[in-house]
């Protein structure tokens, strides 16, 4: 987050001042010169979001993947409400959503919602804000509202706080208004009809003309700001199914609205990012999909392998998941759960090395010869066949994910038929099918590599006119792509040329392009 810092400068006291009039005068012209220089724009950004929950319970948790976006990236952070089922229900729900969005922090105001209100001093206590309040920064007045009290209205000192909050408005450009309810539908005869759409949450459709008191109470105010030439921008956070709300009132006053349906497809989750040049006194606006926000990295602790369905020839007791650290540095797994896919927590003291694996299996009797960490899950069920495998800190923040499913566009061939479902490189993403390929050995491959990546014969002497490589024991019909290096450890292998598609049980890769000392070094790439 950007801070703004004030420096003061101060004129040399009687003793120090300059007395000839000769540095007098290049102080002067000094003075005038910076006078001159014309002041570079800031420029600060800020995320509104609205409708966090996902309809998860247990454990209670945002959407994803809002967990992991780069909040730092923004001067502030705007919530319009429901930040889980029920995040006022347990202090450890509020301390699982104070991990990525930093309640106490001055440049994260969030309004109240619906689904917030079990214990309300729960939230406050973390947030040390009331349950509505006005705040200033960078040249705008803020105001975040409470619609959870009072049906709807705003009424008795939080309407108060409105007129106050107008009142006093004198060097600010803006005045920023957010609250969860879309209060401003009903009422208008422009967007009253909203008021029966199925796009809208019926915490908002349900509201009655009685319980609203907007447009007689609470828009005069907002009248009087916009009409001194203070830009009004009110936003509201309940959820919206395919529909981004922005309504320009004949005033000028700007209505925007727009929260996440947690069931809805990726591309039609919209947040708001508001650019503000603090120097021109302008803010502009966007609604922007929830899958283009950066992210932060996922983590390095991934599922790299799943046997979900084993043959038939085989027990259901067959099945494992295998954990992988591709991380640098060993990793505590004490805690850590799958609230989804299957039924285990991690022991105490459960470290996973660097570069190592662990399996979880649904029986850990039939793994004993592996010298990786093996797991019982305690029942012979396979992991569930199309739902996800969800793997949580011991905090409840999410260490991966993979949705995967036994039909297209995900490998069919795990199952029933031998083969594991195995992650092809572990710096992928393994939300993607397409990371995903077959084992090559019935029953998979826990705790080793999931992909034969034959031995390389490293040419000894590698000459003007190329060299030969052979590599053997390839799977035929799969697709490799040979790679070379001047350093075994390089980060940047480069491919030799088009990918290879093994008709046999051994490949010759060809290298005509190789020089003289230093040698190279060759290695094969499994593609699928």
């Amino acid at each position: 987050m950007t801070s703004r810092f004030h420096r003061l400068i101060g004129f040399p006291t009687a003793a120090a001042r300059p007395r000839s009039p000769a540095a007098a005068l290049t102080l002067l012209l000094l003075a005038c010169a910076m006078a001159l220089v014309p002041a570079q724009a800031t420029v600060k950004h800020y995320l509104f979001i609205g409708h966090f929950r996902s309809d998860d319970t247990a454990p209670q948790s945002v959407q994803r993947p809002l967990e992991r976006l780069d909040y730092a990236r923004y001067d502030l952070l705007l919530g319009g409400g429901d930040y889980t089922e029920s995040v006022t229900g347990s202090t450890n729900t509020v301390a699982y959503v104070d991990r990525f969005l930093h309640l106490a922090s001055p440049t994260t105001m969030l309004a109240f919602g619906n689904h917030d209100t079990s214990n309300k001093s729960l939230f406050t206590n973390a947030t040390k804000r009331a349950n509505w309040y006005a705040c200033q920064t960078n040249g705008i007045a803020i105001l975040i509202l409470d619609t959870t009290e009072n049906t709807a209205k705003i009424t008795g000192a939080q309407l108060a706080m409105v007129s106050n909050t107008v009142m006093s408005l004198s060097n600010q450009t803006h005045l920023v208004v957010v609250h969860h309810h879309i209060i401003w539908l009903r009422g208008n005869p422009d967007l009253d009809f909203l008021m029966s759409s199925t796009n809208i949450a019926a915490s908002t459709t349900a509201l009655t003309t009685n319980q609203l008191n907007f447009y007689s109470a609470v828009y005069p105010l907002l009248q009087r700001a916009q009409s001194n030439g203070v830009q009004v921008i009110v936003v509201a956070g309940d959820r919206t199914s395919a529909t981004n709300l922005s309504y320009r009132m004949p005033d000028g006053v700007q209505l925007l609205g727009t929260g996440l349906l947690s069931t809805a497809p990726t591309d039609d989750k919209s947040v708001i990012e508001f650019t503000h040049d603090t120097t021109a006194g302008t803010i502009t606006w966007q609604f922007t999909h929830l899958c283009d926000i950066p992210r932060i990295p996922d983590d390095n602790i991934l599922i790299s392998e799943i046997h979900y369905a084993p043959p038939p020839a085989q027990s259901n007791d067959a099945a494992f998941v295998e954990l992988y650290n591709r991380g640098p540095t060993n990793r505590d797994l004490s805690g850590a759960w799958f609230p989804a896919g299957i039924g285990f927590t991690f022991p105490a003291g459960t470290i996973l090395g660097a570069t190592h694996r662990l399996i979880i299996a649904a029986n850990s009797n039939r793994y004993t010869g592996l010298s990786a960490q093996v797991f019982d899950w305690g029942g012979s069920a396979p992991p569930t066949n199309g739902a996800p495998l969800w793997l949580r800190d011991k905090n409840n923040l999410e260490l991966d994910y993979v949705p995967y499913a036994r039909g297209a566009p995900w490998p069919t061939a795990p199952s029933n038929t031998g083969p594991s479902l195995v992650l092809i490189d572990p710096l992928s993403d393994n939300e993607l099918p397409a990371s995903w390929t077959q084992s090559d050995s019935t029953g998979g491959t826990p705790d080793a590599p999931n992909l034969t990546v034959p031995k390389t014969d490293i040419p000894p002497d590698a000459g003007t006119n190329g060299v030969n490589t052979h590599w053997a024991n390839v799977v035929s019909g799969r697709l490799y792509r040979a790679e070379s290096a001047t350093d075994l450890g390089a980060a940047d292998w480069q491919p030799l040329g088009t990918s290879v598609t093994a008709a046999a049980s051994a490949l010759l890769i060809t290298d005509t392009n190789a020089p003289a000392p230093p040698q190279r070094f060759y290695r094969l790439r499994r593609l699928f």
